[in-house]
């Protein structure tokens, strides 16, 4: 292992950065979530299906607490939406 002395100095007049905050980020971005999903397949789709699994609960647990409730099954949108979201998380 070698220390190599820097000398640093101020940027020149006249001249800018070539760094473009929002597209290098994006940039970085991409590229870090595509070595996770090469590297790490079962966590990085693992993640994403929890994350569809937690929203398809949203309408799933209203139409519980409704029904726990008032003792009546809650608006058939209400119904028909958690079935449609349950259904869709469990069937991949």
């Amino acid at each position: 292992m070698l220390e190599i002395p820097v000398d640093l100095s101020h940027r020149p007049a006249g001249s800018h950065s070539k760094i473009h905050f929002m597209r290098d980020s994006f940039l970085i971005l991409n590229t870090t979530l595509a070595l996770f999903r090469d590297y790490k397949p079962l966590t990085f789709f693992g993640s994403i299906s929890l994350v569809f699994f937690a929203l398809g609960l949203i309408p799933s647990a209203f139409v519980v607490v409704e029904l726990v409730r008032t003792g009546h099954e809650p608006q058939l949108t209400w119904s028909l939406f958690a079935l449609g979201s349950s259904s869709v998380v469990f069937s991949h």
